[in-house]
């Protein structure tokens, strides 16, 4: 009965932790990554109190466009003119193409960039290097040209993987204009918001194969149900880690990710012991092999104390981290010590339950 009920336990509590993975909110904010004393987070929150979200840079880069023609030129403002009127812009940026016109005077429908070379080179055109690419020194032509436009991104209510939208949105403006592939639009925070779309698949296909991994390195050592039981065991922890995250309130991103996968060769290390002591307990006199009950139980009397020391001395060795000043460091240490815990109590309470009863019999004295 006591058995039934300690395997009823971790398996509902895996059970809601499955049920609520979708409720795990995603995303790394760039407050996370700073200290909790530092000027930046103050200023952030500023931002999104009185201008409701965060004036960004958006670069739209053009390619194999031939600035010389005029109807280069004219695609080129149909662009800029098109992505001003997406929504939520805050200002078009200066761009190179109206400086460099500035510069020389007018536009010259000649040879038009015969001058970009002598303007990149003035003190007026220094600030566009950035902006255009020459292919070779003399300038007479563009490979790369580029326009930003700032966005007000971080917006209440949204998140990083909302922000692809203006992405889209930008896309939808450009793709009439020039063939696919000639214009690309990037941005910073296009970076977080594509790592958050791609999280789940990222740590489900990880986590998956660091589990076959666990699988044939433990079969190296145990039976082949054993090394079921202690991959299962270990993927049950990571679920329940989530459970974890979901609880404190922390959120699934690169970071988080990281812990995921790492917890797998931590956990392991507190089930594979004691897998290993239970396929190899003998009984002492002549009738052979112990019962699976009575070899469990020799595992965890072999085992136990050197498992609870092994997570104690990991605890010890983070523990410093609880108190740091930066949400990525805590959520570090969250999560090393969730591992911890959930490790030694499925490695000495459930894994011994399931090794005597999912497990050949390994004889029959009892």
């Amino acid at each position: 009965v006591v058995s039934l009920a300690v395997v009823l336990l971790f398996f509902g509590v895996a059970s809601v932790a499955i049920g609520l993975v979708s409720s795990i909110s995603i995303g790394l904010p760039l407050e996370d990554i700073l200290p909790d004393d530092s000027p930046v987070r103050d200023a952030f929150a500023m931002q999104k109190d009185m201008f409701k979200g965060r004036a960004t840079s958006v670069t739209s880069v053009v390619q194999g466009e031939d600035f010389n023609e005029l109807a280069a030129r004219q695609r080129f403002r149909n662009a800029i003119d098109g992505v001003r009127q997406v929504e939520h812009v805050v200002v078009e940026l200066p761009n190179w193409m109206d400086a460099y016109e500035a510069w020389q005077g007018g536009s010259d429908t000649g040879s038009y960039l015969k001058g970009m070379q002598t303007f990149l080179g003035s003190k007026q055109g220094a600030r566009w290097k950035s902006h255009v690419t020459c292919p070779d020194i003399t300038c007479t032509s563009i490979a790369t040209a580029k326009f930003d436009v700032l966005f007000m991104l971080s917006r209440p209510g949204t998140t990083q993987m909302d922000e692809l939208q203006t992405r889209d949105n930008i896309d939808d403006v450009l793709n009439p204009i020039y063939p696919a592939g000639n214009v690309v639009v990037h941005s910073p925070p296009f970076m977080f918001a594509e790592t958050d779309l791609a999280i789940w698949r990222a740590v489900l296909e990880t986590i998956g194969f660091s589990l076959i991994g666990v699988f044939c390195v433990v079969c190296l050592s145990t039976s082949m149900s054993t090394a079921a039981l202690i991959t299962l065991t270990v993927a049950m922890i990571d679920v329940d880690l989530l459970l974890f995250a979901y609880a404190l309130g922390l959120r699934l991103n690169s970071v988080s990710y990281t812990c995921l996968v790492m917890a797998c060769g931590l956990a392991v290390d507190y089930c594979v012991h004691l897998g290993h002591a239970f396929d190899h307990s003998k009984k002492d006199g002549k009738d052979g092999a112990l019962s699976n009950k009575a070899a469990a139980r020799h595992a965890v009397a072999q085992m136990g104390a050197s498992i609870f020391q092994g997570g104690m001395t990991t605890l010890l060795g983070v523990i410093v981290l609880a108190g740091a000043s930066s949400v990525i460091f805590r959520t570090f240490f969250f999560f090393v010590f969730a591992t911890v815990l959930l490790g030694v109590a499925h490695g000495l309470m459930l894994l011994p339950i399931l090794l005597t009863y999912l497990t050949p019999t390994c004889g029959k004295a009892s």
